[in-house]
């Protein structure tokens, strides 16, 4: 009932023709509204997104880190039983040459 006074009095003032306007143009507003509504969901999805792909990338950065380290501390022991080993391989032919040095002298 109240549509229908307020609508009678637009009309009775503005004419018939601002009232087409006017219904055409709180239909496209409504439009207007619910794409901005979808436009806003959108947004916040890909923001959604991009905090999950942010704390992906950083997880992977992380597990890269340890798999650094961990090459790393391998490469050092490697290097250590390979320094270990021609301590002992210097060891091994220091005794050789003694030992013929001392098998020389004798004869």
């Amino acid at each position: 009932m109240l549509k229908e006074n307020v609508v009678i009095k637009w009309v009775h003032r503005f004419g018939i023709d601002s009232l087409n306007d006017l219904l055409i143009h709180s239909s496209l507003q409504k439009e207007n509204q619910e794409h901005i509504s979808l436009i806003d969901e959108m947004h916040e999805e890909n923001q959604e997104h991009t905090s999950l792909i942010d704390e992906v990338h950083e997880e992977n950065q992380e597990q890269i880190k340890l798999d650094l380290s961990k090459t790393f501390e391998n490469i050092e022991e490697t290097k250590m039983e390979s320094n270990g080993l021609e301590t002992a391989r210097s060891n091994e032919i220091s005794s050789k040459k003694q030992n013929s040095n001392k098998i020389n002298q004798y004869t």
